[in-house]
């Protein structure tokens, strides 16, 4: 699934694939890849079956934990960031602004 994401002081959001999701952060593969240490702001869609709750979108608040480089050639590098403080949006779905 997507994130999108972007440091708090911008206003553009950046695209990533995630790899894998918790209730305390994502790990997700970006080219366009941030320091550690970053605050940023993500949002991304649960789909319904997550939690047996209808589908929701998510906005949340994190900072980038760590950064992976690539393992092979043309792969683009992993981010972490853990997830601080989140909201569900019901019903509301899509890359709008949240």
């Amino acid at each position: 699934m997507s994130v999108f994401f972007r440091p708090l002081e911008e206003i553009t959001w950046r695209e990533g694939k995630v790899e894998n999701i918790s209730r305390s952060g994502v790990l997700f593969r970006t080219s366009k890849t941030l320091e550690a240490g970053t605050r940023i702001e993500m949002r991304f869609d649960l789909p319904a079956e997550v939690g047996g709750e209808p589908a929701a979108h998510v906005v949340c608040a994190g900072e980038v934990t760590r950064v992976v480089p690539a393992s092979t050639p043309g792969e683009p590098p992993l981010l972490a960031a853990s997830i601080a403080d989140y909201h569900f949006l019901r019903g509301a779905a899509g890359e709008g602004d949240a």
